[in-house]
């Protein structure tokens, strides 16, 4: 699958992802920043998806993970096991995520 044709697929569940992201978040903000969050990462791992396979069952999965690590309270960047920077002079590392997805505290009610 070229580069193109995973946009155009990924463009064409934009609708299925909406819906599935106002399920969990109940506010359309909230959903419009979770399909955000969520194509960033398909698009940034679309290398990783595999030809034949359900793009629609990948990107869900990949939104319920996204949406499970800010619900739960997880600082993003760590959920990710990315390695925080030093603040400089300071022996603290600062969360360059930190109020990124600070938007998308998505709660089960």
């Amino acid at each position: 699958m070229t580069t193109d044709e995973f946009r155009d697929d990924l463009t064409a569940l934009l609708p299925r992802l909406w819906r599935y992201a106002m399920v969990k978040c109940r506010n359309p903000d909230k959903a419009n920043d979770l399909v955000q969050a969520t194509c960033e990462r398909a698009l940034s791992r679309s290398h990783q998806f595999q030809a034949g396979t359900r793009l629609d069952a990948w990107t869900i999965t990949i939104m319920q993970s996204i949406w499970k690590t800010i619900s739960d309270g997880i600082p993003y960047g760590v959920a990710q096991g990315s390695l925080m920077p030093k603040m400089p002079g300071s022996s603290t590392r600062m969360n360059p995520l930190k109020g990124r997805f600070s938007s998308l505290r998505c709660y089960r009610q």
